[in-house]
C-alpha cells in the first residue's frame, strides 16, 4: 500500500471526477462505486490479489497445498469490530494484514463476531438524499464518526450536498457547517471533506467559485472552491487538518 499522501492524491483525483461532473450519481452507492473504480485505476495495487492464510486444499500428493487463495486491500460494505451489524461503506487493508485472513467468506482472522480485519483507512460517504435535512445530516455524520475512527490509520468522511434550484438558497448549509464545528473531533483520526455542488440550468446563473464550496476546517467555513484547483484544494485540506491529530 503507498503512503496515505499518496493515497489521498488519489482520492482527491475520485472526488474532482465526481464535483465537475455531479450528475454521475443517482445514489450515494453510485459515489461507492464510482470511487472504486477510480481508485482502482489511479492505485491498481488496491486490486491486486494478495495471499490469505487460507490453503487452496489438499493437493494430488494428499497433502495440504502451500498455494493460498487471494483476496484484495480495497473491498465494500466490510464488518466492524464492536458495532453490531454496521458495515463500512469502503475499506483500505494493509496487503500484510490479508496473510491473517482464515475465514473465506467473511474476511475474517477468526469465527467471533469481532474478528474482521482493522483497516488502515475506512471512507464514509452521504448525501442529499441520504443526509438532506439538517436532523438527518447530524445522524448520518455521528454514525460516519462512529465507523470511520475505527481505522488503523485515518478515516475518512466525504459528503456531497447537490443544489438545484433557482435561489440557489444555501442557507440551511449553516446549520450543517454548525454541525460539523460542534461535533467533530479531528483528533480521533478522522478527515472530513464537505461539499455544496451547485448544479445550474438555462435558468440558473452560477459562476467561478460559486459552483463548489468545501468546508475549510481552518476557518470553520464553508469556502468557494475554483474548479480549476479541486484537486490541489482537497489535498491542501485534508493536510491542514493533520494539525489537529
Amino acid at each position: 500500500m503507498k503512503s496515505r499522501n499518496e493515497f489521498e492524491k488519489a482520492l482527491a483525483e475520485a472526488l474532482n471526477y465526481i464535483l465537475l461532473n455531479p450528475v454521475l450519481y443517482f445514489s450515494e452507492s453510485d459515489i461507492h462505486s464510482i470511487v472504486y473504480t477510480k481508485l482502482s485505476k489511479i492505485l491498481p495495487e488496491l486490486i491486486s490479489p494478495f495471499d490469505t492464510n487460507l490453503t487452496i486444499g489438499v493437493n494430488q500428493y494428499d497433502e495440504v497445498s502451500k498455494n493460498k487463495y487471494k483476496t484484495c486491500c480495497m473491498h465494500r460494505e466490510y464488518g466492524i469490530n464492536g458495532i453490531d451489524y454496521a458495515r463500512s461503506d469502503l475499506v483500505i487493508f494493509n496487503e500484510d494484514d490479508l496473510k491473517e485472513i482464515n475465514d473465506p467468506i467473511n474476511l475474517k482472522i477468526g469465527k467471533g463476531k469481532n474478528a474482521y480485519l482493522t483497516p488502515d483507512f475506512i471512507l464514509e460517504f452521504g448525501t442529499e438524499k441520504s443526509a438532506g435535512g439538517v436532523n438527518d445530516f447530524e445522524t448520518h455524520i455521528l454514525g460516519d464518526i462512529n465507523k470511520a475512527k475505527c481505522s488503523k490509520k485515518c478515516g475518512y468522511i466525504v459528503h456531497i450536498q447537490r443544489v438545484y434550484n433557482k435561489e440557489n438558497n444555501l442557507e440551511k448549509y449553516n446549520d450543517y457547517k454548525n454541525i460539523i464545528n460542534s461535533i467533530f473531533n479531528f483528533q480521533n483520526k478522522i478527515k472530513i471533506l464537505f461539499f455544496i455542488v451547485s448544479i445550474g440550468s438555462d435558468a440558473i446563473k452560477i459562476f467561478g467559485q460559486g459552483k463548489v464550496k468545501m468546508y475549510s476546517s481552518e476557518n470553520k467555513q464553508i469556502k468557494g472552491v475554483n474548479k480549476n484547483n479541486y484537486i490541489d484544494s482537497i489535498v491542501q485540506e485534508l493536510v491542514a487538518q493533520e494539525k489537529f491529530f
